[in-house]
């Protein structure tokens, strides 16, 4: 992905990502701020001391192993469960069955590294209750401590002792003095070995929740929901490959954009006719209007070099081209130019629907040379403006358009008129528009956004630049009305009182035919 294709994603999808953002992040700083319930947790300090001084143990080995153990057993359950009674015996604390296992369960002890502290915290829904619990906690820990040095050495010391009253008691010097120095040895032992646990900072009543976080959650759920709307944007956008409006046609492009022809309402899933010609002789319409921009952008496209013959084509079926054609041709008339319209399309002919002409025309000029081409050419209403009709649809159009006869009409009708303009093919349907486009001077690509696809638009470009031909610009057609006013074409023409603008003037049909020529 291109930095362009970055930017143009960006474009469509940060606002999108930074509304649902804003969105979950105000609704989960309601929630957590209104709906759940708050956790405080309090923090009781102990510190582990060894030997007769009673001093810190100094030494980080020792630390490291006899501090962890301390923090280990201190969080253990009968130390939890006897501190847990004394708070519930406290007078005004109650708590429930409920509550109690949450708190039981919140209990840590861990110790400081490379130090003889360790911390013990709980954490409650009131806050005086988790000091009480960290505090009780430590209280009896240390209790029970000192309480298992006393009893271990105590039992070692009465034993000793009996022994020693049964050696006097029998006169044994000799025994009575190695029990003594048994006694000794036990009371060193026990005053080095000795571990004293002390609490050197009490748990205080915290003053704010450690839980829950209300602007913490709605900042992580304002970067979660932007990452995910962006990574779904830009997940979609390499899954999808419509085309989404004009300025992203031009990129793709890289073709100046010569207008754009708004969505024309009367024509909406319904079949070509002579009503498909919606020129109007003298009105002054944004349909028209549309028209009259793209031919002055064609005319200006270069000035001292101005188009000969115009290829009209498109990326796929049903992007209105054959409409195009005829209405582009009935501008350039307007404007003075003597101009022939050719059918081009021999596979799926259109125009004949459009101008009501007969079924014969350029096939039946390349088939028989000795024809006259001026005889097929069918007059029409504006006096500057001739068809010439596709005829029989041949068995290989290609084959025929590739010919050196082909080759000779199209430089004879340019003999004919200021410009020729061929309504053929899509580009990408067939080969028949890349031979034609060989035998132009100019092309103009028509793109309806709705139709067509970036990698399909893309080769178009590709194809009409791989014959040669010039491709002056694109024209976007079948824009909503809303999207056309945004361009200038509808806001002018519909601010004009009706008599201006001409309202119930009638279609002019490009046909010799009287009637339909009248207007019906």
């Amino acid at each position: 992905m291109e930095l362009r294709d970055l930017i143009r994603v960006a474009k469509r999808w940060v606002p999108i990502a930074l509304i649902v953002a804003l969105t979950l992040a105000i609704a989960s700083y309601a929630f957590t701020k209104f709906t759940v319930k708050k956790v405080y947790t309090a923090t009781v300090t102990m510190e582990v001391q060894a030997g007769v001084t009673g001093q810190s143990v100094p030494d980080p080995t020792i630390s490291n192993l006899i501090v962890p153990t301390e923090a280990q057993v201190a969080a253990q359950g009968p130390t939890v469960d006897q501190a847990m009674r004394r708070v519930q015996s406290t007078p005004g604390i109650a708590i429930t069955p409920g509550e109690i296992a949450a708190i039981k369960a919140s209990i840590q002890c861990k110790p400081n590294p490379d130090t003889s502290l360790f911390s013990c915290s709980a954490s409650a829904h009131q806050a005086e209750v988790a000091a009480l619990v960290a505090n009780q906690l430590a209280t009896v820990f240390t209790q029970g401590e000192q309480a298992f040095d006393q009893q271990r050495y105590q039992t070692v010391l009465t034993n000793i002792r009996s022994s020693e009253a049964i050696a006097r008691k029998n006169g044994d010097a000799a025994l009575l003095s190695r029990l003594q120095g048994s006694e000794i040895s036990v009371l060193v032992d026990a005053a080095q070995r000795a571990s004293i646990v002390r609490i050197t900072q009490q748990a205080q009543r915290p003053t704010s929740p450690s839980s829950p976080h209300p602007t913490l959650n709605a900042a992580l759920a304002f970067l979660a929901a932007l990452l995910l709307v962006l990574g779904v944007g830009f997940v979609s956008d390499r899954l999808d490959d419509s085309v989404r409006g004009e300025e992203e046609i031009k990129e793709l492009t890289g073709l100046p954009l010569l207008g754009i022809v708004p969505s024309i309402d009367m024509l909406k899933d319904r079949a070509l006719s002579p009503n498909s010609l919606l020129f109007f002789t003298g009105k002054r319409s944004p349909e028209a209007e549309s028209f009259r921009v793209v031919r002055t952008g064609i005319a200006f496209s270069r000035i001292d070099d101005p188009p000969r013959c115009l290829l009209v084509t498109s990326t796929v079926q049903a992007e209105g081209k054959s409409t195009f054609a005829s209405n582009l041709a009935c501008a350039f008339a307007e404007s003075g130019k003597s101009v022939i319209l050719v059918d081009l399309d021999l596979r799926r002919p259109s125009l004949s629907k459009i101008v009501n002409t007969p079924m014969r025309g350029l096939t039946n000029v390349l088939l028989d040379q000795a024809s006259s081409l001026e005889s097929y050419l069918v007059a029409g209403a504006l006096p500057n403006l001739r068809v010439l009709p596709s005829g029989p649809t041949p068995p290989s159009p290609a084959e025929l358009i590739s010919s050196l006869r082909m080759a000779q009409v199209i430089q004879r009708l340019q003999t004919m008129a200021d410009i020729i303009i061929i309504d053929s093919p899509p580009i990408l349907a067939a080969a028949d528009a890349a031979i034609t486009a060989g035998l132009c001077d100019s092309a103009v690509l028509l793109v309806r956004p709705d139709r067509i696809t970036r990698r399909g638009l893309t080769r178009a470009v590709e194809t009409l630049n791989g014959v040669g031909v010039r491709v002056i610009g694109m024209v976007v057609n079948g824009v909503p009305r809303t999207d056309a006013d945004y361009y200038g074409y509808g806001n002018y023409y519909d601010y004009q009182a009706p008599a201006a603008r001409g309202d119930g003037a009638k279609p002019v049909a490009i046909t010799t035919d009287k009637k339909n020529a009248a207007g019906q």
